[in-house]
């Protein structure tokens, strides 16, 4: 399936970016994703796939070895292990692509489970790797500004279909974990993509360190404060509310020109003249 969604994908979002007057190229990637052979989901299958069926066609199923769980109110449907990503395999070609420019498409469907065996040899399993978990582990190795997962429901509820239900406009990762201790969220639907999301707020810094803040003589204007972590970026923050207005990654031209500045000064080997060096200084003398 990732190479016939990711072919419908990259061509629809291709075709889009061009009509909006954007030339950039889009790739879908054959992902595989490392798993614990050890994972105890293996021992109790909660992930549902298939399509939905009746109660009786449920216990027909049942009788011929599947496990079928009944899913949200929906219907019934088939279930599998789903273990917790551990490791995107191709996350190096994913980070390649992305600096070349490219839109890249990527852990389609949870990414193929593998198990490593050995030094070198990856074995694929059994089970469905959820996908918003395996977004999750990918958006956190890349170093992803936002994590946004798409539902079939307007957005995230406690008391789901009861009189009762809220919808939830934001909570803290506090809040999250009470309503998943009180068993808010369906194992296998809203409950991965709620883990998801905790998972990638949890791996972004604690701290943001500040290099400079840049006042304008005009009192209209927000200020413009440089920023060094989690990554070299910008943000424009109002001076009288704190509200920031936009934010402004350093720009692609810059990324290449420090990363090939950083390969021709590491370019030296020992006891040689370190031309990269020259080139480097020579090309800072001269722009």
């Amino acid at each position: 399936s990732q190479g016939y969604i990711g072919y419908d994908l990259q061509n629809a979002l291709r075709e889009e970016l061009a009509d909006r007057g954007r030339d950039l190229a889009v790739t879908s990637i054959i992902t595989q994703t490392l798993v614990d052979e050890n994972d105890p989901a293996f021992a109790k299958p909660s992930k549902p796939i298939g399509a939905f069926c009746t109660e009786a066609e449920a216990r027909e199923m049942s009788a011929h070895g599947f496990t079928m769980v009944e899913d949200s109110g929906r219907g019934w449907r088939r279930v599998v292990a789903s273990p917790r990503p551990i490791d995107i395999i191709e996350k190096d070609v994913v980070m390649t692509l992305l600096n070349a420019g490219q839109t890249v498409i990527a852990a389609g469907g949870g990414g193929i489970p593998v198990i490593r065996q050995g030094a070198h040899h990856l074995k694929g399993v059994g089970a469905v790797v959820d996908k918003d978990l395996a977004s999750a582990k990918l958006a956190e190795i890349i170093d992803a500004d936002y994590l946004i997962i798409l539902t079939a429901v307007e957005k995230v509820a406690v008391n789901f279909r009861k009189e009762n239900e809220r919808w939830l406009d934001t909570i803290n990762l506090g809040e999250a974990q009470r309503y998943i201790d009180e068993g808010q969220f369906a194992p296998g639907s809203m409950l991965p993509k709620v883990e998801a999301a905790m998972q990638f707020a949890a791996s972004l810094p604690d701290s943001v360190e500040i290099t400079n803040v840049s006042i304008s003589s005009n009192p209209k204007r927000a200020y413009k404060v440089g920023l060094a972590n989690p990554r070299r970026a910008s943000v424009y923050v109002d001076q009288y509310t704190g509200e920031i207005k936009s934010y402004s990654p350093l720009a692609p031209f810059f990324t290449v020109m420090l990363r090939m500045h950083r390969w021709l000064l590491d370019s030296m080997k020992p006891g040689q003249v370190s031309i990269g060096k020259t080139v480097v200084g020579v090309s800072t003398l001269l722009f």
